[in-house]
């Protein structure tokens, strides 16, 4: 994971953890969200046939309503006892 990305998420994980109630969302907004491991087999998929030259692509593993992804990324970070 580059270090921008790190470290936005980070900041999103303590942003997140650190609110008594999480108010700057609108509840009917979407997130997408994909896995780092799914985003690289993409790519090698893609590097590996000749017809992906010059396409663009778009990964999504699902859409989740903004509440719910912001759980999804705390659930791990206590479930660890990370702050």
């Amino acid at each position: 994971m580059s270090k921008l990305v790190a470290t936005t998420c980070d900041g999103l994980v303590k942003k997140l953890a650190d609110a008594e109630k999480v108010d700057w969302l609108h509840p009917d907004d979407l997130a997408p969200w994909v896995h780092a491991e799914n985003v690289a087999e993409m790519c090698m998929l893609a590097a590996a046939h000749p017809a992906a030259v010059g396409q663009a692509y778009n990964a999504v593993d699902g859409n989740y309503p903004e509440s719910q992804f912001g759980l999804r990324i705390l659930r791990p970070a206590h479930s660890s006892g990370a702050e």
